[in-house]
């Protein structure tokens, strides 16, 4: 299992929280024909934590837009970057670069999950990390969670964060039984 590249991007998921994703990534998707569903991609920082440690297409749903977190600067980041258009496109294809098991798909989440439903595609595990807001954070679990295989897991990011409460209210109205590493929630239990 590695991280170490996923580590070098910039973002908000703390390393205990990459090791989890790429844990379940192994886990999960050991072979060809997996595919993982990641709403929410910023900059790739997760999304390389799953395509490192899996067989499976990861699929990165993202608009890309520009004003994503405002003007979030990291130390690492040149001063100029947030004035360049597609800034935020091109880090993140910047960050994966190589990885030929990365799909991006650069739509809503709403509009991907209709593509996956016209082709008929299911998934192994999908993390739901896009839009915080009450309102898409429920949409986006409707829309995903009858496109998961019938052994799939349905997880997400920023639960308990406490500039997003809408995320843990959500999941706690929506998902009968989940745990929390730091602040993931995911339906695997424990003695998976």
């Amino acid at each position: 299992m590695t991280i170490d590249r996923a580590l070098s991007i910039p973002g908000f998921m703390l390393p205990t929280e990459l090791d989890y994703i790429a844990g379940l990534a192994q886990r999960r998707c050991p072979t060809l024909g997996s595919i993982i569903v990641e709403l929410g991609s910023w900059r790739g920082r997760s999304a390389v934590a799953w395509a490192e440690n899996s067989a499976a297409t990861v699929y990165c749903v993202d608009t890309w837009a520009d004003h994503a977190f405002g003007d979030a600067h990291f130390p690492e980041d040149p001063p100029d970057l947030h004035d360049h258009p597609n800034w935020l496109l091109n880090e993140f294809q910047r960050n994966t670069r190589g990885l030929a098991n990365i799909v991006a798909m650069r739509m809503t989440t709403a509009e991907a999950a209709q593509v996956f439903a016209a082709e008929g595609l299911r998934a192994d595990v999908i993390f739901v990390d896009a839009s915080h807001d009450a309102a898409s954070v429920r949409d986006d679990i409707n829309a995903w969670r009858p496109l998961l295989k019938e052994d799939g897991i349905l997880c997400g990011h920023d639960f308990s964060f406490p500039g997003w409460p809408a995320v843990e209210t959500v999941v706690r109205r929506m998902i009968p039984k989940f745990r929390v590493i730091e602040t993931i929630w995911t339906t695997e239990m424990e003695s998976e």
